[in-house]
């Protein structure tokens, strides 16, 4: 354990799209979000030979199209796998609340053919480039009998293994971290955007549009997913954390463990089990 941190399920959190329970914003739409990197980008494996996992990024020489024909209004936050676009007042902020982790590029920005605000003006946004890392523990997370390649770090398992496609355990190695607060997953590629409780307080106090946060890891009630339009939003969300994810002798208990675990004896229970 971390000083830092009172649980590594709380040190940080995947991005999501606007989490704003409010039912009367229920109506509003961001825009659909597609970002193609630049031409110097270099696509391609040399160990694995997966052929779309990039090995160089061209962030500087990126574009981005919005679309969307329920599309309402342009936030402050757009988001789309492994990528993040952020408005002008986003970027500012970030400048000056000293937020650490990533690097800003101003972005080409276009409309599809099927954008609602295409007669809108786009207003700048800016692709951000995450530099921020940590590792996952991979001892819970598939205890080593998956594939992993050391270059690009994509995994898959291994025929026969207990784990496979879907579920499996998210914990940080908090020791990893390298102070950034936006951050990718450094020894496991993944599709996810995390960042610590700096950003989502600052988001709170600015009143970003289009951000939300959950917990990284599956098995908490409400799906991990925080309130961030209350005042308590993290203590809501560390009661919820401690309750599921007890620390017992230094271990993580983990809810998909002990599903596991009801499986192999037999004991039915249905998947996902009721957390509510």
């Amino acid at each position: 354990m971390s000083i830092l941190f009172e649980h590594p399920l709380l040190a940080f959190f995947k991005i999501t799209g606007d989490a704003n329970p409010d039912p009367e914003e229920e109506f509003q739409q961001c825009p659909r979000l597609g970002v193609s990197l630049g031409s110097d980008t270099k696509r391609g494996c040399p160990i694995c030979r997966n052929p779309n996992v990039p090995i160089i990024s061209d962030f500087a020489g990126a574009s981005a199209t919005l679309g969307g024909c329920d599309a309402t209004y342009f936030s402050d936050f757009l988001g789309a796998p492994k990528y993040l676009l952020v408005s002008e007042r986003v970027r500012i902020d970030l400048e000056e609340n000293d937020i650490q982790g990533y690097k800003a590029h101003g972005v080409r920005t276009a409309p599809e053919c099927d954008f609602a605000l295409k007669r809108q003006p786009i207003p700048p946004y800016y692709l951000l480039e995450i530099t921020g890392r940590f590792d996952l523990d991979r001892r819970r997370f598939d205890d080593f009998e998956g594939q992993l390649c050391p270059k690009c770090h994509i995994w898959k398992p291994t025929k026969g293994s207990r784990f496979g496609y879907g579920e499996k355990n998210l914990f940080p190695l908090l020791e990893s971290w390298n102070g950034g607060d936006f951050l990718l997953q450094g020894n496991i590629h993944s599709g996810a955007i995390y960042c610590t409780k700096k950003v989502a307080d600052l988001a709170r106090a600015k009143k970003w549009t289009g951000f939300g946060i959950q917990i990284m890891s599956w098995g908490c009630p409400g799906g991990g997913r925080a309130d961030l339009g209350s005042p308590d939003w993290y203590e809501d969300l560390r009661q919820r954390v401690l309750g599921a994810f007890p620390v017992v002798d230094g271990e993580v208990h983990s809810p998909l463990d002990e599903l596991r675990k009801r499986q192999q004896e037999g004991i039915a229970w249905p998947y996902p089990p009721p957390l509510e």
